[in-house]
């Protein structure tokens, strides 16, 4: 359609230029004027009515690719914030299996540790324990040795119990201290 009326702008074109050879011909400059000026009011709005045409339809081109990209980035935003929440979905399952798997770990742990405590509580016990009858039965037989008193048998088995305490209190202190 632009094209159809550039050629006819150019056929007028031509046309005035042989009518202007033969006005000057005639030197007629009045009515060379008045087509001139005819002539560049109708290329005038020729050319402003193509232009305004074209520039409606490039707009119009223009709005519409302006929607298919907004489309298109709306369906790619979606589909990566999908594909984001299904990452984190991922990540928060196994960072719970992970936390269990921790928890169950240190649960085990603990109760170990309380039965090799309670072990070690024990040992500890029965030597001390051991040592204050050896220490209890040493003294027996030194006291025997040198009197023979009734009173001083049950004086040795307070000690014996007394010393068995402390050390049962040393022993858990130590573990407790170790922790």
């Amino acid at each position: 359609m632009p094209n159809k009326q550039v050629e006819d702008a150019l056929k007028t074109l031509q046309s005035l230029k042989k009518d202007l050879e033969k006005f000057l011909q005639e030197s007629n400059l009045k009515s060379i004027t008045k087509s001139a000026k005819s002539f560049l009011k109708s290329t005038k709005k020729d050319l402003a009515s193509t232009i305004n045409k074209d520039v409606k339809f490039v707009k119009k081109k223009i709005n519409d690719e302006k929607k298919n990209l907004e489309k298109i980035v709306d369906k790619v935003i979606q589909s990566e914030i999908k594909s984001a929440k299904d990452f984190l979905s991922n990540q928060k399952k196994e960072l719970s299996k992970l936390q269990k798997k921790l928890e169950k770990f240190m649960h085990d742990a603990q109760k170990a540790a309380k039965k090799a405590q309670k072990k070690a509580t024990k040992k500890v016990a029965k030597k001390a324990t051991k040592k204050a009858t050896k220490k209890a039965a040493s003294k027996k037989a030194t006291k025997k040795v040198a009197s023979k008193k009734p009173t001083k048998k049950v004086t040795s088995k307070k000690t014996t119990k007394k010393v068995a305490k402390k050390a049962t209190k040393k022993a858990t202190k130590k573990t407790s201290t170790k922790k």
